[in-house]
């Protein structure tokens, strides 16, 4: 077997050999060589065989088709993977709206509640509180004389007469009385 010397002068293993078949090396490292490659090239000259010439050149077309098959399924495989990304940034943008919408709307509603609850509360202090006024009343009510009760509400038209028992009207009368002796008709009497 004659040794092929690459661009660099550096020697190639045999990996490919050409007789009556074609064929390719069982070693790992003989696929991984072939899976970068776009060409493969004889190591000796082929021989003029007409049936291992339309062999080689089968199994040849056959490899690049094997490997435009697999580019195209890649090809595809990405733009599906592509696709399905894309439309997961569509889903979690609409998504994110819905939430910050549902996020506003909750928090309306919190604080709708909270005001409510706020007010419910207020109003019920002041139930108790009217209630607890309510019996202290009573309790005062009941604790104060008759004799000091209003039997009806006085009337807030009310005139002032004065009382004669009034030391006021009692010292006016008196001196009304002592110049009542001038020329006065004692049966006459002052209203104030």
């Amino acid at each position: 077997m004659v040794q092929i010397a690459d661009a660099d002068d550096v020697p190639t293993p045999p990996v490919i050999q050409f007789g009556s078949n074609f064929h390719v090396g069982k070693s790992s490292a003989t696929r991984d060589l072939l899976a970068c490659n776009n060409e493969v090239y004889a190591p000796s000259p082929i021989c003029c065989d007409l049936k291992s010439v339309h062999m080689g050149v089968k199994r040849l077309r056959k490899q690049m088709h094997d490997r435009y098959r697999t580019k195209e399924k890649m090809a595809k495989k990405l733009r599906q993977d592509e696709l399905r990304m894309n439309s997961q940034d569509f889903d979690n943008t609409a998504l994110d709206s819905t939430v910050r919408e549902n996020r506003s709307e909750n928090s309306k509603m919190m604080k709708l509640i909270t005001g409510l609850s706020r007010k419910f509360t207020e109003l019920m202090n002041q139930n108790r509180r009217a209630k607890e006024l309510s019996h202290w009343e009573a309790w005062v009510r009941g604790r104060i004389p008759n004799n000091l009760l209003f039997q009806e509400e006085p009337s807030i038209y009310t005139a002032p007469v004065p009382r004669t028992d009034d030391p006021y009207v009692m010292v006016r009368d008196a001196s009304i009385h002592t110049r009542g002796d001038e020329d006065v008709d004692t049966d006459v009497h002052w209203d104030t």
